[in-house]
Parts: structure tokens; C-alpha cells; sequence
């Protein structure tokens, strides 16, 4: 869906050119707003499977840090032993 709705805002541009500016503003930021909610949701799944990923094969404790920003995912690491240089 993220890929249908870049394709849509391109064609939106595209074709919609000669469209009043007035009549585009909304469903361009509508768009803008969908787009923005589907890689919200993509990075939450990408996130999602890497946590599943690493409790079956890696095991072990893995640390989950906070994002700096609202717009990027937490980040998964696994934390390094105390043996590790």
C-alpha cells in the first residue's frame, strides 16, 4: 500500500497539473497523511519481525532503545558482553 499511495501522489502531480491548486491541496496532504501513517506502520512491523527474529535465533537479552525522534522506529541490538571488546 505505501508503494500505491507514492504512485498515486506522483500521478496526482502529474495529471492534476492543471487543476486548480486549491482543488489538489486536500487530497495531496490526505495522501501526505496516509503515507505518513503506512511507514509508521511498516517500521512497526519491521520491528515486529525483528524481535521474533532475534527470540529464535539469537536468544540471549536484547536491548530495545527509544527512538530520538517520533518519525524512526526503536532500535533492536543486542547489547554487547562484557567479554566483547
Amino acid at each position: 500500500m505505501l508503494t500505491s499511495t507514492r504512485r498515486l501522489r506522483t500521478a496526482v502531480s502529474i495529471y492534476g497539473a492543471d487543476a486548480d491548486k486549491g482543488d489538489r491541496k486536500r487530497p495531496e496532504r490526505e495522501l501526505r497523511r496516509v503515507t505518513r501513517r503506512l511507514r509508521a506502520v511498516r517500521d512497526l512491523d519491521v520491528l515486529l519481525k525483528a524481535l521474533k527474529t532475534a527470540t529464535t535465533e539469537g536468544g540471549g537479552t536484547w536491548l530495545i532503545v527509544p527512538p530520538t525522534s517520533g518519525c524512526h522506529p526503536p532500535i533492536v541490538r543486542r547489547p554487547r558482553s562484557a567479554t566483547s571488546g
